[in-house]
């Protein structure tokens, strides 16, 4: 395949791998549909349906950018000036 193809295949095993190590149910979702699965949620994600943010703080490297190794570009205000 492609590299966009190999790119887009390593970011959604990262985001599986991601899910798998940092995930946690939503408790609003287990708490109101027992019979239902629950969202999973990261650090500081929001889950869609009950609008519940997970507490625990931003991490890079527990999202799915962070597993798969990629880094964060620095941004035209942190760049220095020639």
């Amino acid at each position: 395949m492609g590299d966009y193809g190999d790119q887009c295949r390593e970011l959604r095993n990262a985001k599986r791998t991601a899910r798998d190590l940092y995930g946690v149910d939503c408790p609003v979702c287990v708490e109101k549909l027992p019979k239902a699965n629950p969202s999973i949620l990261l650090p500081q994600q929001v889950c869609k349906i009950h609008k519940y943010r997970d507490p625990r703080p931003y991490d890079e490297a527990k999202t799915m950018w962070g597993v798969a190794g990629y880094e964060k570009e620095p941004t035209d205000e942190s760049r220095p000036q020639p």
